[in-house]
C-alpha cells in the first residue's frame, strides 16, 4: 500500500480538499470510481477500497493523471475481510494522517432477483455484507479517526424502493437496514460530535451494478455518473447538509 504523499500537491490552495483523507469503498468502478477521481483532483488523498486491484489501478493512475495527491491502494473484499484486515487499514491510515475526513461507502450488490422463498442463504448474506453490515463495520472501527477530523462526513446511499418490490428482497431489505443505520447514527453524533452522516439517493445511473439489475434497459437511456463527481466535492466542503440527499436530478 503506497503511503508517501507529495506535500505540495497537499497544499495547494486551489484545490479545496487539500490535506483531507477520504476513503471511498467501491472506488474500482461506477459511482465510487467517480467520486474517488472527483475528490482526488480537488486535492483529498482517496484511499481507494475495492476488491479488484487492477481497477483500482487504472482509477490510481487517473487521479495521478489529474494532479491529485497520490492515492492510497486498500484492495480488500469486504465479504472476506476479518477484523484484523479492518484493524490492520485503520493502523495505516493513523500513521499516515491520524485522522479521516470521510468515508463513502459505494460498495453495493444487488443479488438474484428472485421470490424470497427461493433466496440462497449464501447469496443473501452476501448482498446484507455489502450494502449494510460493511458500513457498520466501517463505523465502528474507523470512529477514531473520524472523530479526530474537523468535521468528517460518513456517506451511503439509499434507494427509491420506499414501497416493497417483488422479488427483490435481498437488495430492498439492505438498502433500508443502510438508511436507517445512517438516520440512527446520525442522531446519536448530535451534539456530541463533528461527524455528520448522509444517504444520498442518487437516481437511476449507468454503471454495472444497474445492468446487472436491468439487463433489457437501454444504457444510453440512463444517466452517467458523471454529474455526481461534483457533488461529492461539493459535500465534502459544506456545512449544514441534510441527512438525506436526493441527487436523481443532477444530470
Amino acid at each position: 500500500m503506497p503511503v508517501t504523499q507529495d506535500q505540495s500537491q497537499l497544499s495547494d490552495s486551489s484545490r479545496p480538499l487539500s490535506g483531507r483523507m477520504i476513503l471511498v469503498t467501491g472506488a474500482s468502478q461506477g459511482i465510487g470510481a467517480e467520486a474517488a477521481i472527483a475528490l482526488g483532483a480537488a486535492g483529498a488523498t482517496v484511499v481507494l477500497l475495492a476488491r479488484n486491484e487492477m481497477k483500482l489501478n487504472a482509477v490510481y493512475d487517473k487521479i495521478e493523471t489529474l494532479g491529485g495527491p497520490e492515492p492510497i491502494l486498500a484492495p480488500l473484499d469486504l465479504i472476506k475481510a476479518d477484523d484484523d484486515n479492518l484493524y490492520q487499514l485503520r493502523d495505516q491510515l493513523n500513521q499516515i494522517q491520524g485522522a479521516l475526513d470521510g468515508v463513502i461507502h459505494c460498495a453495493a450488490q444487488v443479488g438474484p432477483i428472485t421470490p424470497i422463498a427461493n433466496y440462497n442463504l449464501n447469496s443473501w448474506n452476501e448482498v446484507m455484507a455489502i450494502n449494510c453490515t460493511a458500513l457498520f463495520r466501517l463505523i465502528h472501527v474507523l470512529y477514531p479517526l473520524l472523530d479526530a477530523a474537523k468535521q468528517a462526513k460518513v456517506i451511503s446511499f439509499s434507494d427509491r424502493m420506499k414501497k416493497t418490490h417483488a422479488f427483490w428482497g435481498a437488495y430492498t431489505a439492505s438498502k433500508a437496514a443502510s438508511d436507517r443505520l445512517i438516520h440512527t447514527w446520525s442522531e446519536e453524533l448530535d451534539n456530541t460530535s463533528s461527524i455528520t452522516c448522509h444517504s444520498i439517493y442518487p437516481g437511476a445511473r449507468r454503471t454495472q451494478l444497474r445492468a446487472a439489475a436491468y439487463p433489457a434497459e437501454n444504457p444510453a437511456a440512463v444517466p452517467t455518473t458523471e454529474a455526481l463527481g461534483a457533488a461529492f466535492v461539493e459535500l465534502m466542503t459544506a456545512s449544514n447538509v441534510d441527512t438525506q440527499l436526493d441527487w436523481s436530478h443532477l444530470e
